[in-house]
């Protein structure tokens, strides 16, 4: 359809390079039941706050967003192509979610990240995925005529979260995640 009609449509996870990875967990984005439960993403079911109790901006700074912000992007080379915490590095989640005892928003949610047969078949599907994304994606940040060249603004941005947080660190000031 992109080939044919001069319009944008997007998905959450095919599309990482186009909109700079993850949107989740008040990096750009929150996902908000009826019942004012505040969650980082339309398909990571957990969560700690609620509209009804605390301001949106609240609940976007919250420790639990935070601490998904201060692992994005999720792997060593911001591979773009693997920017989901669910599937592409499901330790993102389960880290974040244990770290601030988020709750399961429905039911089986749960499953991702506690069950062993969920768990392993997850995790094998994002390593054989990395096998297949990575070789591209150095091909992409080496190639200096693209968006995402390593030396660029666009590509060293996806790090200045990590970044800001490594330098509150090492001068005694608390990180993001940790105020």
């Amino acid at each position: 359809m992109r080939g044919r009609l001069p319009i944008f449509l997007a998905d959450f996870w095919n599309d990482g390079p186009a909109v700079g990875g993850c949107l989740a967990g008040g990096r750009l984005y929150v996902h908000i039941l009826n019942s004012g439960r505040v969650e980082p993403c339309v398909f990571a079911h957990f969560g700690v706050d609620n509209i009804r109790e605390k301001t949106i901006l609240e609940a976007a700074n919250s420790p639990f967003f935070q601490s998904i912000r201060k692992r994005f992007p999720y792997n060593r080379s911001g591979n773009l192509m693997r920017p989901c915490m669910i599937i592409d590095t499901p330790r993102v989640l389960r880290e974040a979610v244990a770290e601030n005892v988020a709750l399961q928003g429905h039911e089986h949610s749960e499953d991702i990240i506690r069950d062993p047969r969920v768990i392993e078949w997850v995790d094998r599907y994002a390593e054989r995925f990395r096998e297949l994304t990575d070789p591209e994606w150095e091909r992409v940040i080496n190639d200096s005529k693209n968006r995402w060249y390593r030396n660029g603004v666009a590509y060293r941005s996806l790090f200045a979260s990590r970044n800001d947080d490594n330098r509150m660190r090492r001068r005694g000031t608390p990180s993001s995640a940790q105020r």
